[in-house]
């Protein structure tokens, strides 16, 4: 579930639904959400997996800023799997950065894209932006089998 973050022009994961804010919610099954009474309610958590190699990567302007995710895992497939997280609607901001992941065998932009854990792989990064657009990697890599 994702609601939009003004101040950064983008939309931003959360875990709970409060009163008077918009939201945007995407299922791969067909289900049923009622919300009922007062108050903040928690939203479900995302059935997404970490993966056992995870590279964040940022793209910024002066305006806003995109987070995304590459990486690995002996799991994870080429077609869209519980490790894959799906990008949410384009902002009707024109400030906004527009990026993802591009993958052949999966119909959907990839805001993470975990591929198989293997020698080699490619991944495809389609930027969209009207402004000069810094990209970053994030220096935390997180291994989750790293023995120290």
């Amino acid at each position: 579930m994702y609601s939009w973050d003004a101040a950064r022009f983008t939309y931003e994961g959360v875990t709970q639904i409060e009163p008077g804010k918009g939201y945007w919610a995407l299922t791969m099954v067909d289900c049923q959400l009622t919300v009922t009474g007062s108050g903040s309610l928690a939203a479900p958590q995302p059935l997404v997996k970490l993966p056992e190699l995870m590279l964040p990567i940022v793209l910024q302007t002066d305006h806003s800023s995109k987070d995304l995710v590459i990486g690995m895992d002996e799991g994870a497939s080429l077609s869209l799997d519980g490790f894959d997280q799906l990008m949410p609607p384009v902002s009707p901001m024109k400030t906004e950065i527009e990026a993802y992941f591009d993958r052949d065998k999966v119909d959907w932009n990839l805001q993470s894209d975990i591929q198989p854990l293997q020698d080699r792989a490619e991944w495809r990064l389609v930027v969209r932006s009207k402004e000069i657009t810094d990209l970053s990697v994030v220096p935390v890599l997180y291994w989750k089998h790293i023995n120290w």
